[in-house]
């Protein structure tokens, strides 16, 4: 974003050549790939607090934080949606910070996941998403998506030990 403009930038990429990107590099063996995709969307998490910042100052005259935790989870909900990851929803999840469910999500067709399969991307970007609410890094664990050959994906997100709790009870 560059000093005179007050919208965020947000490039619109259509999905098919991010899932080409994606494909590309999960088959080179020389590559620990899912870091490298979950990194590369983490690195974008500024620039989508900023375009949600923006979007809640529009809708509701406040920044994010000063959002109820069942506000947030709406408007984060609807921005999500409206910016084309899938039909979005965050709440409230147990033993976790939240929980985000995105039906039809961009990333999580299924003829599009070599493998490891998942929504690596999508992983990245909500840690760095909700890092900027919570305070400590947030991890963030796939538990429904194109690894259990569903195009509806389900991610908790929450602390280090929030999330290896959990992973080590369903694993």
């Amino acid at each position: 974003m560059n000093e005179t403009t007050t919208t965020p930038l947000l490039l619109s990429v259509p999905p098919r050549a991010l899932l080409a990107l994606r494909k590309a590099l999960l088959t080179r063996p020389d590559l620990d790939t899912v870091f490298a995709l979950r990194d590369a969307a983490f690195a974008g998490g500024d620039a989508m607090y900023d375009a949600f910042r923006a979007y809640v100052e529009a809708k509701d005259s406040m920044e994010p934080p000063e959002l109820d935790v069942h506000q947030f989870f709406r408007r984060a909900g609807e921005f999500w949606t409206q910016s084309g990851w899938g039909t979005t929803t965050f709440s409230e999840a147990d033993g976790a910070f939240c929980a985000v469910e995105i039906d039809g999500c961009w990333e999580a067709h299924l003829d599009d996941q070599p493998d490891p399969r998942g929504c690596h991307l999508t992983v990245g970007i909500i840690g760095a998403f909700l890092g900027k609410f919570a305070e400590y890094p947030v991890a963030v664990l796939e538990v429904e998506g194109p690894a259990t050959d569903s195009d509806r994906c389900r991610f908790l997100a929450g602390s280090m030990s929030m999330i290896g709790a959990h992973y080590a009870e369903h694993s």
